[in-house]
């Protein structure tokens, strides 16, 4: 199948698990996206596997290619370390 994750052509409690490798952060940048999107989706007792990459190392000097990620983002992405 071919689907836009925002429209997922799925009746609601038809998945046991939903796994998703490292593509959540592409396509949930909508607010309350896993609860108004993705829940919905699930059948009671059901599970949510969300996998995003990791930071190795986060730098002293962030890149200036980074800055403006690393700014709105910093709070969300940390090293393996941490």
């Amino acid at each position: 199948m071919h689907a836009n994750a925002l429209y997922l052509p799925y009746a609601d409690k038809f998945f046991d698990t939903i796994v998703s490798i490292d593509a959540f952060h592409y396509y949930s940048c909508e607010p309350q996206f896993l609860a108004n999107k993705m829940h919905p989706l699930l059948k009671g007792g059901g599970y949510a596997l969300l996998y995003v990459p990791v930071v190795k190392a986060v730098p002293e000097q962030m890149p200036k290619l980074m800055e403006e990620w690393a700014q709105e983002s910093a709070d969300t992405f940390h090293s393996v370390a941490w």
